[in-house]
């Protein structure tokens, strides 16, 4: 995952054994990180929902997100819930 800031909005690029995708989304006053996006191949779809991170003051990120997989020949979803236990902020 690399994520970028500028001010209120963050892009980046992210991959969770998937096809890499394009992200974008904002940073909250109080410092909380929202995005989505959603990578595709030929086979699956995925989708980053609900995706939560925050900035702790040493540095670090931690948060929660889902991963929604879904196939055009199939009916329904698969939801991963997932916990981001540490990303480390460089500048």
């Amino acid at each position: 995952m690399t994520l970028t800031q500028d001010r209120d909005t963050v892009s980046g690029r992210m991959s969770l054994s998937s096809p890499e995708t394009g992200i974008s989304g904002g940073v909250s006053m109080e410092g909380t990180l929202t995005f989505t996006g959603t990578a595709r191949n030929q086979v699956v779809n995925v989708e980053f929902a609900n995706v939560r991170f925050e900035l702790s003051q040493n540095g670090e990120m931690t948060g929660t997100f889902e991963q929604v997989y879904t196939r055009p020949d199939f009916t329904g979803t698969y939801r991963l819930y997932d916990t981001l236990r540490t990303l480390h902020r460089s500048n």
